[in-house]
């Protein structure tokens, strides 16, 4: 958690396990993704997340290990083209997580915003 309570902002780096189902243009983001994750503040968190996607909707858990946030929490957002937008929400507070989907939906490369660090 920051002491200042300011606004944190990281890189955010997931992937994809198993196979991608891909539809026409659209990129599907459903199935299990392992992630890492780097605080500006050098605090690494990793963990495993799991997606259901409906159209261009997201939903689903994470669950983090290491760093001092909660452990099983609930995500979602949607998927337009390659960009992902992703709410996470961690005891009551929402993480912003936009993220760039390669074109095969294998992997999510972006950044977070947490408000009270």
């Amino acid at each position: 958690m920051n002491p200042m309570g300011k606004k944190i902002s990281a890189v955010v780096v997931v992937s994809l396990l198993g196979t991608v189902a891909l539809a026409g243009q659209s990129i599907n983001l459903a199935g299990t993704w392992l992630f890492q994750v780097k605080s500006a503040y050098g605090e690494a968190l990793s963990g495993t997340g799991t997606l259901s996607q409906s159209g261009s909707s997201l939903s689903g858990q994470v669950t983090i290990v290491g760093g001092t946030c909660g452990t099983v929490l609930p995500i979602s957002g949607e998927i337009t083209g390659t960009a992902v937008a992703l709410t996470l929400n961690e005891n009551g507070q929402n993480v912003a997580i936009a993220a760039i989907a390669s074109s095969d939906g294998s992997s999510l490369s972006g950044t977070y915003l947490a408000p009270n660090g």
